[in-house]
C-alpha cells in the first residue's frame, strides 16, 4: 500500500489499495487530476510481485519520476511523480517516520481507500469500534456487532480485544479474542478489512543464549533415500545395472544374465532336434 501526496497540497492525499491504480483527468480514474496537461488516461500504478510500478499509458505530455521521463519505473519511498504540471510524492506508510499517528486504511468493501484516524472521544487511549452511535469509530454495517472490538493504543503497537462479536475479529486473517497489531498488519472485522499504519515498529526476534544452546545440541539425523531402504535383511536387488559395482551388492542370480539372443537360439535348436528325432522314428 502506498500513500500519494500532492506536493502543492491542492488535494488530500490518496491511498493506493488496488493492484491497478489509474491516474488521469477522466472521472473514472482512481486519482482524478484537473490539469490541462494531464491526459484523460495518463498513467497507472500496478502492483507487481509485491512492488509498485508506474506505467505511462502513452500520454502526450509524458510521465516523469524524479525529473526523468519514463515508460515504466519501480516506485520507492520519496519518489516524485510528475504528470503534466502536477507533482505527487510517493510515501511508504509502513515506515514509522512517515506515519506519526495511528490510522486504519480500508482495503476492502465500499470503504476501500478511506483513512480512519484512531482517536478516542475521551482522553483515554482506548477506542471502541462498532456500529452503535456511542462507539469511537462507527461503521454502520450490519455485519458488525454494536460493540465489536476495543483498541488500546501504545507507542509502538495496538492491543486488540474482541468484544464477543458475532462475526469475529481477525489479525492477519487469524481470529483472535485478544491480540497485538503493529504497523503494516491487517485488522479485519468480519468483512471489513483495514491495514494499520502508525509510528510503531515490529520488534525483531533475537535468539537468546538458551535458544542457541538448544540449536547446537539438537541431534541431526540423516535418513537414507527410500530407494536404499528395505524391510528384508537379504542383499538388495538392483533393477538397473550399477555404475559402481564395488560400492553395491547385487543378487547372485543377476550377476551374469544370459543374453536374449542366446536363449532364443538354444530354444530353436532344441525344437529342430526334437523334429529330427520324430522324423527318424516315423520313417
Amino acid at each position: 500500500m502506498l500513500k500519494i501526496c500532492f506536493t502543492d497540497q491542492r488535494q488530500e492525499p490518496v491511498w493506493v489499495v488496488d493492484k491497478s491504480f489509474t491516474i488521469g483527468g477522466a472521472d473514472d480514474n482512481h486519482l482524478v487530476i484537473d490539469d490541462p496537461a494531464v491526459d484523460l488516461q495518463h498513467a497507472r500504478i500496478l502492483l507487481v510481485n509485491g512492488t509498485y510500478v508506474l506505467h505511462d499509458v502513452g500520454s502526450p505530455a509524458g510521465s516523469y519520476v524524479n525529473g526523468r521521463r519514463i515508460t515504466q519505473k519501480t516506485l520507492v519511498n520519496g519518489d516524485i511523480i510528475r504528470c503534466g504540471g502536477v507533482e505527487l510524492e510517493v510515501i511508504d506508510p509502513s515506515l514509522p517516520e512517515n506515519q506519526p499517528d495511528w490510522c486504519l486504511i480500508a482495503c476492502s468493501s465500499w470503504l476501500a481507500g478511506q483513512a480512519f484516524p484512531i482517536r478516542s472521544r475521551s482522553q483515554s487511549n482506548q477506542i471502541k469500534i462498532g456500529r452503535s452511535n456511542h462507539c469511537d469509530m462507527i461503521f454502520p454495517g450490519t455485519h458488525l456487532s454494536r460493540e465489536h472490538a476495543l483498541l488500546s493504543v501504545s507507542d509502538n503497537c495496538i492491543r486488540v480485544r474482541d468484544l464477543n462479536s458475532a462475526n469475529g475479529t481477525f489479525i492477519n486473517d487469524i481470529r483472535i479474542s485478544d491480540g497485538t497489531i503493529y504497523s503494516g498488519d491487517q485488522l479485519r472485522l468480519d468483512v471489513y478489512a483495514f491495514r494499520v499504519f502508525g509510528p510503531g515498529k515490529r520488534p525483531e526476534h533475537k535468539l537468546n543464549t538458551d535458544d542457541m544452546e538448544t540449536l547446537i545440541r539438537r541431534p541431526v539425523t540423516a535418513r537414507a533415500p527410500e530407494i536404499f531402504e528395505s524391510s528384508s535383511p537379504s542383499p538388495k536387488r538392483w533393477r538397473t545395472r550399477p555404475t559402481s559395482p564395488g560400492n553395491r551388492t547385487e543378487d547372485a542370480t543377476q550377476r551374469n544374465p544370459l543374453p536374449t539372443f542366446v536363449k532364443v537360439t538354444a530354444a530353436c535348436l532344441a525344437v529342430a532336434v526334437l523334429a529330427l528325432i520324430a522324423y527318424v522314428i516315423l520313417e
